[in-house]
């Protein structure tokens, strides 16, 4: 018989015995154990004469390889080493495999578990060579990483604040124009005595300017993020890079907000502010503390009011005023 013909015999039977087998695994009677049994042991023994006829055939396929093409003898035909059962019994078997691999015998169906025990072969070669989950060449690009961890990002940190967190506005219009700020300067002036009849002929006008407030587009630069990431990713990616963009926004206008040059940009603070309390020549790396109290003093009461006044400095200089002694 062909290896063909023995393994349609041997599928048949393996329906056979499946018919004896109930529910749970379980036999209705005794007597379909006794025809489970011997079935299966028919099943085995066709097993081993398929097995001794595909080496057969490879012992012949070696020697045709060898022998001179006039001497070697005819191939058999396509349908006799590869056939449509062959090649689903290999697939049933590859599933029972891999389900046994993933999920134990417990987690295997008894169709898989038949499946397994059809396609079992002892392996008695000399050579044994072992794959790898760690390396990548030996097995281990083919290992799904561990994806309990996958929903979290390490992110890299750094403090970008300090011009909005000491007060500023931010002011939103609705146009994106330029916005007009009329302003008044008019602290140098003061009122005056008249005489009951003197004249109000004379007399001191308010000075009106204008500051003008300068828009410009910012932009968190491009991210392109193609649909399978957006499809397949394990996190709200979407939500993740908005907030890297507000963060990249909020770097770029703390810088501005604070030392803006004004020509293409924003004025920023440091160079709108005109010069106040400055410390003695020396303390470029240390501040006196007696200058904390200079520097308060530096500016008009009349802004130092509860919640219109406040501190903005590096880290480094808390830092001193920290290590400053009593």
């Amino acid at each position: 018989m062909t290896i063909a013909e023995l393994r349609a015999q041997r599928e048949r039977l393996i329906r056979q015995a499946g018919e004896c087998v109930g529910p749970n695994s379980t036999f209705a009677t005794p007597e379909k154990r006794v025809e489970f049994d011997r079935l299966m042991g028919e099943i085995d023994a066709l097993l081993v004469k398929i097995e001794d006829t595909e080496r057969t055939d490879q012992l012949d396929a070696a020697q045709r390889t060898v022998l001179p093409e006039s001497q070697r003898p005819a191939e058999d035909p396509p349908s006799e080493r590869e056939t449509p059962e062959r090649a689903a019994q290999a697939r049933q078997y590859r599933t029972a495999m891999l389900s046994y691999c993933r999920d134990g015998l417990n987690g295997m169906t008894q169709e898989l578990r038949q499946a397994l025990q059809r396609g079992f072969r002892t392996f008695d070669s000399v050579e044994q060579r072992v794959m790898s989950a760690i390396g990548g060449a030996a097995g281990g690009f083919t290992v799904m990483p561990d994806m309990r961890f996958a929903a979290l990002i390490l992110t890299a940190e750094k403090f970008f604040g300090g011009i909005e967190a000491a007060g500023a506005d931010e002011i939103t219009t609705d146009t994106g124009a330029d916005l007009p700020f009329p302003t008044v300067d008019d602290t140098s002036n003061t009122g005056s005595i008249i005489a009951e009849s003197g004249s109000h002929a004379t007399g001191t006008d308010v000075t009106f300017g204008l500051k003008i407030l300068k828009t410009y587009l910012y932009s968190t630069k491009i991210v392109l993020v193609p649909w399978q990431l957006l499809q397949d990713t394990a996190i709200d990616i979407e939500q993740y890079l908005a907030t890297l963009f507000g963060m990249r926004l909020g770097r770029i206008k703390n810088t501005h907000y604070t030392t803006g040059t004004g020509v293409s940009q924003p004025q920023g603070l440091m160079t709108a502010i005109t010069v106040g309390r400055q410390a003695a020549v020396g303390n470029s790396t240390s501040w006196p503390f007696d200058d904390v109290y200079r520097t308060i003093h530096s500016i008009d009461p009349a802004y130092r009011q509860p919640g219109r006044c406040r501190w903005m400095m590096h880290d480094n200089t808390i830092l001193q005023l920290r290590l400053a002694k009593d």
